[in-house]
């Protein structure tokens, strides 16, 4: 209550951590401290699009790669029907709920987001088996070594790319936070908290 919370994600993401701060009495101000956008080609991504009945499953590690991977299939003429035999592995509950709403059906996710608990989860069943992994530009090959190591034969596609902030909406940040404008600064990613920090770095 009376607390002036930043919020760094994108405009696109934020709408429910906004609603929940103003819910509590809270004031909350959106600036995004990372950028979304296409990856500079989409050659490898529809291809694999192409490929789809050739995979065993399709593995999402966030609601970008989930949007933007069916988002670029339904735009190059793929039916949303069709996603509904699509076996798909999700890291949370937020990203499997972005594959819902394609209308593909989540196999499993595991009890907390991490490459063990992911083996875990998919145990020896996908080994020999190939798997699909769309996933941003900066993601870190962790997760499809990890699946790798187990004999899942992963094929990785970038389908977004994670940019830094508008340069003129960082240096007014910048005098803002100086100011002590706000209580609370909030991050949910990585690349977020990376980019918020370089803003003050010397």
């Amino acid at each position: 209550r009376n607390r002036v919370i930043l919020v760094t994600r994108p405009d696109t993401q934020a709408g429910e951590l906004v609603r929940d701060i103003e819910r509590r009495g809270g004031t909350a101000v959106v600036v995004p401290m990372i950028t979304i956008g296409p990856p500079p080609s989409w050659k490898e991504c529809d291809e694999a699009i192409g490929r789809l009945a050739d995979y065993d499953a399709l593995l999402f590690t966030s609601v970008n790669a989930v949007e933007s991977f069916f988002g670029r299939a339904i735009l190059i003429g793929v039916p949303q029907e069709r996603f509904s035999s699509l076996r798909t592995i999700a890291v949370g509950e937020k990203t499997a709920a972005a594959i819902a709403l394609f209308g593909a059906q989540v196999a499993g996710i595991p009890d907390h987001y991490s490459g063990g608990a992911l083996i875990t989860l998919l145990g020896g069943s996908y080994a020999g088996k190939r798997m699909l992994l769309p996933r941003g530009n900066i993601a870190r090959p962790d997760l499809a070594d990890a699946l790798q190591g187990t004999g899942a034969l992963v094929e990785t596609v970038c389908v977004y790319v994670t940019g830094k902030p508008d340069g003129l909406a960082a240096e007014s940040l910048v005098r803002r936070v100086l100011a002590g404008e706000f209580d609370v600064v909030t991050f949910a990613s990585p690349s977020a908290a990376a980019n918020f920090a370089s803003l003050f770095s010397v």
